[in-house]
């Protein structure tokens, strides 16, 4: 039987290995025949070679080989419908491997799948599997030991090429009992990116064709940096930044320093620029004041004003709306309290000093002045008594008017005056005209005050045209002089 067989298999006739054939043959059979043969006993239908077997040709085994098999190009043929090659190894020794792998060719049940698969007999797995169909180059090992996925000239370790976006998932299914997540890292003529699969394909990272050597750059110290590749902070910026939502800062910021005041939010170190505080209109500042808090600051465009706010109204700091809380003096010491703030203690002693000197001083001159007008007083009297005519004269010449015709002058009052004095009078209604002149002692007339108020009147009278010195006032009706008084200006 292993003589038929192995005349079918051969592609060549071996005529010393036919022989030999023959002449083991009885032996074998015999072997397998003899009950008393230390051979265990065997499968007749199973040929034994326990020689080297060399096949000086093509190789076809499986049920379906013929015996005029077209071999080609191909050295080792496995032809039939459930087709496996088993490597079983049978190390004994538990220091040896001894793991068991075959190759399987197709699903072997109807409707399943073809394929090329290396398995792992042991473990009952299939790690590696080629479906049919697959592309050239599907899986492609260079010399370089490079894989290429879709190439056959893989130029890094891992060179993966497609016609539109070569990409890689990265497939977390849930097997495990974490939730079930896929990521892919994928790159095409618009950006490189990764799309959050299972969230509705959100692209959260991408990078664009072009962009900028360390664009973003991670140092090993942990610190980020846009633009440069040596961030000396956690994150550095070199050039302009845009934000369009809030910031959070827990510690302090600086500007034009990055070692800000410890004891300052913010910290402007520059010395050539100022701040610029928000630029509002009165209208749009009255407008954020239905929800501004108090310390907010802004500049005000149409007033040309900064204003804060006090958390009711908006104030503008450069009035004084604080209000005295009380003030009081002890000695030369004045002390201010001023609403929400602490007291100040005013030293007027270099003030009050002089001043009283100057006052003692002034006192003494009006004493001095009060003697001379007691005299000149005393001296107008006795003109007044001898005066028989002319502006100082109290007697009308013309005899018809006078207080005996119900006119009446009154004296000033007060009299002497510093600021202003008052000259209450009587004229009948019947006359027509009337006027107050004041002149001075030589004569000078300081006031001509016109009445339009006959009856019961008074004109008041000021210092402001007047010195310090003795004047003399006339009441004029109708023309004719009544009566004069004099009065005298401190």
């Amino acid at each position: 039987m292993l003589i038929i067989n192995l005349i079918y298999i051969m592609k060549k006739q071996n005529t010393y290995f036919l022989m030999l054939c023959i002449a083991l043959s009885p032996t074998l059979f015999a072997q397998q025949d003899d009950p008393g043969s230390s051979f265990a006993p065997v499968d007749t239908s199973v040929q034994v070679i326990a020689e080297d077997l060399v096949v000086q040709g093509s190789l076809a085994i499986g049920f379906d080989v013929t015996s005029a098999e077209s071999f080609g190009f191909d050295t080792f043929r496995l032809k039939e419908n459930n087709l496996r090659i088993h490597f079983d190894d049978t190390s004994a020794s538990a220091s040896f491997p001894g793991n068991d792998w075959r190759i399987s060719i197709n699903d072997t049940g109807n409707g399943g799948l073809n394929y090329f698969a290396i398995d792992d007999a042991t473990a009952g797995t299939n790690p590696f599997r080629v479906l049919a169909g697959a592309g050239n180059n599907a899986l492609y090992i260079g010399a370089a030991g490079n894989v290429g996925l879709g190439t056959a000239a893989p130029v890094v370790e891992l060179h993966v090429t497609d016609g539109d976006t070569p990409t890689m998932r990265l497939e977390q299914d849930g097997a495990n009992g974490w939730t079930p997540q896929i990521w892919d890292v994928a790159g095409n003529e618009t950006n490189f990116f990764v799309r959050d699969v299972t969230n509705g394909s959100l692209l959260p990272f991408r990078i664009q064709p072009q962009a900028a050597t360390n664009s973003l750059y991670i140092a090993s110290t942990g610190n980020v940096s846009l633009g440069d590749a040596s961030p000396s902070e956690k994150l550095e910026v070199n050039g302009n930044a845009a934000i369009t939502g809030n910031t959070f800062i827990a510690g302090q910021a600086g500007i034009a320093t990055i070692t800000p005041d410890a004891n300052a939010s913010l910290d402007l170190a520059a010395t050539d620029k100022a701040l610029l505080l928000n630029r509002l209109t009165t209208a749009s500042r009255t407008a954020l004041g239905a929800t501004a808090v108090a310390g907010m600051l802004v500049y005000d465009t149409d007033e040309n004003k900064t204003y804060y706010f006090d958390g009711t109204d908006w104030v503008d700091p450069s009035s004084d709306n604080q209000n005295l809380a009380s003030a009081s003096l002890a000695d030369t010491t004045l002390t201010i309290a001023i609403e929400g703030g602490t007291s100040v203690d005013v030293d007027l002693a270099p003030i009050l000093v002089p001043l009283q000197t100057a006052i003692t001083d002034l006192e003494d001159v009006n004493t001095a002045q009060q003697a001379q007008i007691d005299a000149l007083m005393s001296r107008l009297d006795i003109i007044e008594a001898c005066a028989c005519g002319g502006t100082l004269s109290i007697e009308n010449p013309d005899g018809p008017l006078g207080e005996s015709e119900n006119i009446r002058l009154n004296q000033n009052i007060p009299n002497p005056f510093t600021g202003n004095t008052t000259i209450d009078y009587y004229i009948p209604t019947k006359y027509s005209s009337a006027n107050i002149q004041v002149v001075s002692a030589l004569g000078q007339v300081v006031y001509d005050i016109p009445i339009n108020q006959f009856g019961d009147g008074s004109v008041t009278l000021s210092k402001n045209n007047m010195q310090s010195a003795v004047y003399f006032y006339t009441l004029y009706v109708d023309g004719k002089k009544i009566a004069s008084k004099r009065l005298v200006v401190n």
